[in-house]
């Protein structure tokens, strides 16, 4: 059993996570308590040791004898444009956990984003030449794995484990408290129940993204905790789908609904990503073989989830 803390544990990914983890290790969930009466998953994790961020940060050496940091915690607001406030909050708090890691020899597990590649124009490898960030948010990220790389090749002998993972689009329960930044499913499942319809962008036939099952995250998080290896790996299925294909499989599900077209932001026309795949052939070389659930089996499950939850 290993002692992990989880930051942005009452997060989407951190949530899934902090849960699964629990089942066979001693997790500390670390987040922003002051939301825990706003936010479901706060109900669900608070049976484990938990503790807020700025009591966490304040005392790190408290946290020393600590096995492994799962790193979840950040602004994901990519329409946030203060740049000041994401620096700090994303790459600032990062590098002090990753230079706290290496002090004490705490394996480190990072949450980057596919975000990191921008439009995609050279492809979605973790090389450094696919790399081309649109927003802060993207930028903030790209610098936390670089200042990995910068660690990594300037120490060829690392006696502890630095990791980033890059995720691309995920999709699953316990994202409610994401408002707009929260998956299409979630928003076609909550416009269905208002009023039988689902909204998307024109064009939405054109836009493919490669869309990973939240349990496959925790998946692929489980194994680097039981497997250790640095370096930057992409988090994503391998496979992508248009957004028409997830308004189909939504209407085959629930039938008698209809797709309501609305035109595409023009803020967002120079700043989106119309097309996500991820490279995973560095996953499957260390040895990540489990096949990805598929996005027909992922939108049902997660659906037959939302059913079942009064929010």
């Amino acid at each position: 059993m290993s002692k992990i803390i989880i930051t942005g544990g009452l997060g989407f990914v951190g949530a899934n996570i902090a849960e699964s983890l629990a089942q066979k290790h001693h997790i500390l969930v670390v987040d922003d308590l002051n939301k825990e009466y706003k936010n479901i998953n706060f109900q669900r994790l608070k049976k484990h040791n938990h503790v807020n961020r700025i009591d966490f940060i304040s005392n790190l050496d408290k946290y020393r004898n600590y096995d492994i940091i799962v790193h979840a915690g950040a602004c994901s607001d990519t329409t946030n444009y203060d740049t000041e406030y994401m620096i700090n909050n994303n790459f600032n708090y990062s590098k002090t956990l990753i230079d706290f890691s290496l002090n004490y020899k705490i394996n480190f597990i990072f949450s980057s984003s596919a975000s990191v590649y921008g439009l995609g124009k050279n492809g979605f490898s973790v090389d450094q030449i696919c790399e081309d960030p649109l927003n802060i948010y993207a930028k903030s990220k790209l610098m936390t794995d670089n200042y990995i790389r910068e660690i990594l090749n300037s120490n060829k002998n690392l006696d502890v484990n630095i990791t980033s993972l890059r995720y691309f689009n995920i999709y699953g329960y316990s994202e409610f408290h994401k408002g707009s930044m929260a998956s299409v499913p979630f928003h076609f499942f909550h416009q269905l129940n208002e009023n039988n319809e689902i909204k998307l962008f024109e064009g939405s036939e054109n836009f493919y993204r490669d869309f990973i099952h939240v349990s496959d995250i925790v998946s692929i998080t489980d194994f680097f905790i039981d497997n250790p290896n640095s370096g930057i790996f992409n988090a994503g299925t391998g496979e992508c789908r248009s957004f028409l294909d997830l308004a189909k499989i939504t209407i085959n599900r629930y039938k008698n609904i209809k797709i309501k077209y609305i035109p595409f932001p023009e803020k967002l026309k120079s700043k989106y990503q119309g097309y996500t795949k991820a490279c995973i052939n560095s996953l499957r070389k260390i040895g990540y073989v489990k096949p990805f659930k598929s996005v027909d089996d992922g939108l049902n499950l997660y659906f037959d989830q939302l059913e079942k939850t009064i929010i």
